[in-house]
């Protein structure tokens, strides 16, 4: 099975419980650089703040690296990390296949995959929504504009 992270790591990561993001105060229009951080017990776990090319690739690749320390996020982290202004809340509208061709590649999904994700089953489905850091819904308008 695809994917970084099986369903039993999953299980077992502890999720954050603050989150937090700002950024460097630019007024060059999409000149910011954001950061996002996840905190638990008032500690930060991690925080990431290099540039990247865009707001998604970013929240993706902070999700990744706090998985790898064992801790996750809680659907109420997901609503806020990818709220205006960090991510447009109309993103699923512009995301092209080749965007979450390049986005899936981060975790261990392949274009062949995404080719037949429409015949997973739906675990596998809601494994691929959490690995990228959607949610169902989100995942299911992006899966309308491939088929």
């Amino acid at each position: 099975m695809p994917g970084l992270f099986n369903k039993e790591q999953r299980n077992n990561f502890t999720k954050i419980d603050d989150h937090d993001r700002g950024n460097d105060g630019s007024w060059i229009p999409y000149g910011k650089t954001w950061w996002l951080e996840g905190k638990h017990e008032g500690n930060v776990i991690h925080r990431i703040e290099q540039k990247e090319p865009d707001n998604y690739t970013k929240y993706l690749k902070f999700l990744i690296e706090l998985r790898r320390k064992n801790y996750d996020v809680r659907d109420e982290d997901m609503i806020f990390y990818k709220s205006t202004p960090f991510i447009l809340e109309s993103f699923e509208s512009w995301v092209k296949k080749k965007d979450l061709i390049k986005a899936s590649n981060l975790c261990d999904y392949d274009e062949n995959y995404l080719n037949n994700l429409k015949n997973q089953t739906e675990e596998e489905k809601e494994m691929f929504a959490w690995h990228m850091g959607l949610s169902m819904d989100e995942l299911k308008k992006i899966m309308e504009k491939f088929n």
